[in-house]
């Protein structure tokens, strides 16, 4: 229920971001807000950095102003996010910052999706067992990550991997959708019929339609998106903070678990670079029917007699 409120103040940031020629005051404007998504969700909570790093690449002139706009950028986020950090210290006296899920997320990255029940069962801790100390959880799945990342690096790597793109291909809310799965009746169909009675038949499932509208929603924005990144690769110093949303949830669910419901700020930004590749693409061939017409031969003026 958080990706709606988590979305605002993360594209909102952004948008106040690239609204305008940076300065410290407008830096703290931004830093609050990207500090108000990551109160709602924590998994954004290094995502600054990367605003930072585009500061540093656009704001070298004057000389230092770069400096002062990270420093407001970064000292504001803190403050907003080390709210958290306070509560639960005062309240709990425990550390926190950002959120305590991270290592847990790691641990069912690496060993699969689990309720916080099978998850205590697979860490052999209680969290109904009085007393149990939360240090104990921790250094249990710490000890978790550990022993399934180094144990075997290449076999968590091709995990992931995979997860990530199985997480990327896989539209999120069809799977809630009632009724039999669509994927498994066309795998039906392709190895037990193959007719068109058969192929029509899969239309009337009840949940046909509007997973497949989602598909193609899903499958044009990922894949004329992709397309827009190719194209415009040359701009990438002025795009970097929207790359960045692309990369960054990119990267950190390579380590946490990948969920498509974890992936869905990307696909705002899929499709900003989806309508930067259409006009991308109508404007160079615009541009060659231009010239084209200028380089094609006079039509020879026709003479009609009088007669």
């Amino acid at each position: 229920a958080s990706e709606g409120l988590f979305l605002l103040f993360m594209f909102g940031g952004l948008m106040l971001y690239v609204q305008r020629r940076p300065t410290p005051r407008w830096m703290i404007l931004v830093g609050a807000v990207l500090g108000l998504a990551t109160l709602t969700r924590a998994v954004f909570l290094l995502f600054p950095v990367v605003i930072a790093a585009h500061l540093v690449l656009t704001q070298r002139e004057p000389r230092g102003q770069w400096r002062r706009l990270v420093l407001a950028l970064l000292l504001t986020y803190g403050a907003f996010v080390s709210t958290w950090t306070i509560y639960n210290a005062i309240i709990w006296d425990r550390l926190v910052i950002g959120g305590e899920g991270f290592m847990s997320m790691t641990y069912q990255g690496a060993e699969g999706k689990a309720s916080p029940h099978e998850l205590d069962q697979a860490l052999d801790v209680s969290a109904d067992e009085p007393g149990q100390d939360v240090r104990e959880r921790r250094e249990a799945l710490r000890e978790g990550v550990i022993d399934s990342v180094f144990g075997d690096p290449v076999g968590w790597l091709s995990h992931r991997v995979k997860e990530l793109a199985k997480a990327y291909l896989q539209p999120h809310n069809t799977v809630l959708f009632g009724g039999k799965s669509v994927k498994t009746a066309m795998g039906d169909w392709l190895r037990e019929d193959r007719s068109l009675d058969g192929l029509v038949n899969m239309t009337r499932l009840e949940s046909f339609w509007p997973k497949l509208l989602l598909y193609a929603f899903h499958f044009a924005g990922l894949l004329l998106g992709t397309a827009g990144l190719v194209l415009s690769w040359r701009r990438w110093r002025d795009l970097l903070p929207v790359w960045g949303v692309i990369a960054y949830f990119t990267g950190v669910h390579v380590v946490l678990l990948a969920l498509p419901r974890y992936l869905i700020p990307t696909y705002p930004v899929y499709w900003m670079f989806a309508a930067l590749a259409v006009v991308m693409v109508w404007e160079r061939w615009q541009r060659r029917r231009a010239v084209d017409s200028a380089h094609a031969p006079e039509t020879p003026p026709v003479v009609r007699s009088r007669t």
